[in-house]
């Protein structure tokens, strides 16, 4: 069982050292990310590749050539340019919930015309902020890449406080029942002994 709660408190405590990671330096903390993203994910596995097109006995197509070239040379661009890949990737989240909103949008008109059904104004409410997300998004991607670290951020905490409050009242209960489980294991043997 002990070994069951000291897994639980690292994962309270890297979900801390996260949170407050991303709260303190979001900048650096997105950009190590991406580091790592295009080091792990792209160039290690374009240069495995690419050896390998050359140590294999019989050469495969030069399609796996040119796509570990490809991987290679995105991983290098992800290291050399994160901050530029991760307002990239703000503006792609921008377009996707302002496409969504929109979409959600005419669904609803197209609903109301079509179905002839009363539809509430309030239905329409979670459409419009998707496109107003989209388009701050896609005109502030910055802004919007720190905002969202900062509500990762600031959830990591919440939970690691939470999970914190959770082990320390759990560990303190279960310390109580093992000290109530050993009096009473002591007043059994003891009564044995007055039997004998």
């Amino acid at each position: 069982m002990k070994i069951k709660y000291n897994y639980s408190l690292i994962g309270v405590l890297a979900a801390l050292v996260v949170g407050l990671v991303l709260l303190l330096w979001a900048d650096m903390a997105v950009n190590y990310m991406i580091i790592s993203i295009g080091i792990l994910l792209f160039i290690m596995p374009g240069l495995f590749a690419f050896i390998s097109y050359y140590l294999a006995k019989e050469r495969p197509s030069k399609h796996i050539l040119l796509m570990a070239i490809g991987s290679f040379l995105f991983g290098l661009f992800l290291v050399i340019m994160p901050s530029f890949f991760a307002d990239i990737l703000m503006i792609i989240l921008g377009l996707v919930l302002l496409l969504d909103g929109v979409g959600q949008i005419v669904g609803l008109i197209s609903a109301r015309r079509n179905l002839h059904v009363d539809i509430p104004l309030y239905m329409a409410v979670p459409a419009v902020v998707l496109v107003g997300l989209g388009l701050f998004s896609l005109f502030a991607p910055m802004q919007t890449r720190n905002t969202l670290l900062t509500v990762i951020g600031v959830a990591n905490l919440l939970y690691a406080f939470s999970e914190l409050f959770i082990w320390f009242k759990y560990k303190r209960n279960s310390v109580e029942e093992e000290v109530e489980e050993t009096s009473v294991v002591e007043v059994v043997d003891a009564e044995e002994k007055d039997k004998e």
